[in-house]
């Protein structure tokens, strides 16, 4: 039995218990978050009276991309419309851009700084339990859990990714530059899996304005 059966299985009888579980982690981290100490710049001047920790916790996205940016991977390019931005606590952690209505022709996950890697990903039709495992199997490949946090989502663009205002962060990566993201909000999950990607692999080639109707 794969594993991705065995968590088909387990996802049935998890998955309300997961909901009530995430939610109170969600909320329990909540009350512990603490402001985001991330160390200044070399050269940076510390004398403003907004740090550059402050600055990345209180940006409104993570990562080089804004809001209808192109991105392009070899022949492949995408056009960011819709955004779920993942803050844990005061501290943004990442930014999950969406290329196509509802996700489904891709994404792009972008990083806080120093972190100059992204996702490149799909959606991904995977089947989860409650709770985030340790290793997961997309498309016959094992993936290791690297990061695993409550999030509190805010969302940006047409057609966002409907999990609510709060879910269950969890990074995956693979031997090979493997890469998944799985989303466990209260009523709902979302996957997506592809390939990390680092700095150079990748370029923005600025932005788009959508299609006249």
């Amino acid at each position: 039995m794969s594993l991705i059966v065995a968590l088909v299985a387990a996802a049935s009888a998890g998955v309300a218990a997961g909901a009530v579980s995430a939610r109170a982690w969600i909320r329990a981290r909540k009350k512990q978050a603490k402001p985001a100490q991330i160390p200044a710049a070399p050269g940076a001047n510390p004398g403003g009276t907004e740090g550059l920790g402050s600055a990345l916790a209180t940006a409104a996205h993570a990562g080089p991309f804004v809001m209808g940016d192109v991105v392009q991977v070899q022949d492949e390019t995408r056009w960011l419309c819709a955004a779920s931005h993942l803050r844990d606590g005061s501290e943004l952690r990442a930014s999950l851009w969406l290329a196509g209505s509802g996700g489904s022709e891709g994404a792009v996950m972008a990083f806080v700084p120093p972190a100059r890697h992204i996702y490149w990903l799909s959606r991904e039709p995977l089947t989860l339990p409650a709770g985030a495992p340790a290793r997961i199997e997309v498309r016959g490949k094992l993936l290791d859990r690297k990061a695993t946090f409550p999030a509190a989502i805010e969302t940006e663009g047409a057609e966002p990714l409907a999990l609510g205002a709060e879910a269950v962060v969890s990074l995956y990566e693979g031997a090979v530059g493997d890469a998944a993201v799985v989303l466990q909000g209260k009523n709902s999950a979302a996957a997506f899996a592809g390939q990390r990607l680092e700095e150079g692999d990748y370029d923005r080639l600025g932005s788009a304005a959508p299609a006249a109707s």
